[in-house]
C-alpha cells in the first residue's frame, strides 16, 4: 500500500480563507492536508461507507494493493447498489 494525502474541499476552502494560515508556518496546501485517509475497496458495502461521511466529504477507493480506483462523493451513495463498485 502507498502513502497517501488528500486536501478535501473543507481544507482548501478553510486555506483559502486563512483560517488555518494563521496556524501554519508555510503558506502551501500541504499544511491543511490531510493524512491519515479513510478509504474504500470496491467491494466494501454502501452502508458501510456511508458512516465515513460524517467526516469527510469524499472518499478515495483503493483496490488490495493500495492503487486508488476512483472516488465517491456524498452524492454517489443515493445511486443504486449495494456495493461501492456499483456507485463509482
Amino acid at each position: 500500500s502507498g502513502d497517501w494525502s488528500l486536501a478535501s474541499y473543507e481544507d482548501v476552502g478553510e486555506y483559502y480563507a486563512g483560517q488555518v494560515l494563521k496556524e501554519q508556518e508555510q503558506n502551501n496546501v500541504s499544511g491543511v492536508m490531510t493524512t491519515n485517509i479513510l478509504t474504500a475497496e470496491p467491494t466494501s458495502s454502501v452502508e458501510s461507507v456511508r458512516k465515513l461521511f460524517d467526516h469527510v466529504s469524499g472518499v478515495p477507493v483503493v483496490d488490495s494493493e493500495g492503487t486508488c480506483v476512483g472516488i465517491i462523493s456524498k452524492k454517489d451513495l443515493d445511486k443504486k447498489g449495494s456495493t461501492v463498485s456499483q456507485i463509482m
